[in-house]
């Protein structure tokens, strides 16, 4: 024999507290929920403002770093020109210098008495030489003797009579 045994609920209140639990659960869980998207919103908004603030503020290093760019590079092309510049005044500086030497060598040259030859010469910056031969010496001291600014490096007679001489010349600084 079987018994028939008929589920009855002794206790509904039981069931009843189940539900409202589940219920303010759930309630909870929404309000959670949503609270926590506004404060990742919020944050989310804090954080792109700050990115856009980031970005505006390297776009203006960007911009004065063009600027800092543009003036170095222009900077640069004036001091290229100025160096250039620089370079061809020195140059026709010293092209005159030269000039002057090489006239000062020949206003010299033009002095020379008839008995003394001239076979070599040469000029650098701080001054000159002159080479050559007479024959006599006497001719070659009274040369310098009215010459106070040369100076007779060598004097040596050769077999065949001739005086061998190196003069030098100390030229001063020339102006341009």
């Amino acid at each position: 024999m079987k018994s028939a045994v008929i589920p009855i609920n002794l206790l509904p209140w039981r069931e009843e507290l189940f539900r409202r639990r589940g219920k303010r659960w759930l309630w909870m869980l929404t309000i959670t929920f949503v609270v926590d998207v506004l404060l990742f919103g919020i944050w989310f908004a804090f954080m792109w403002q700050q990115s856009q603030e980031r970005a505006d503020e390297l776009q203006k290093i960007g911009e004065t770093s063009a600027q800092l760019m543009s003036a170095i590079q222009q900077l640069q092309s004036e001091s290229a020109s100025t160096t250039r510049a620089r370079e061809t005044l020195d140059h026709l500086i010293q092209s005159h210098r030269q000039h002057q030497m090489w006239q000062t060598l020949l206003l010299d040259i033009s002095t020379l008495p008839e008995s003394m030859q001239l076979h070599w010469l040469s000029a650098s910056a701080g001054g000159m030489q002159l080479s050559g031969r007479s024959l006599q010496a006497s001719r070659i001291s009274e040369y310098l003797g009215s010459r106070p600014d040369m100076d007779l490096n060598q004097l040596q007679l050769n077999a065949d009579g001739w005086y061998e001489f190196v003069i030098s010349r100390t030229v001063p600084e020339l102006k341009p």
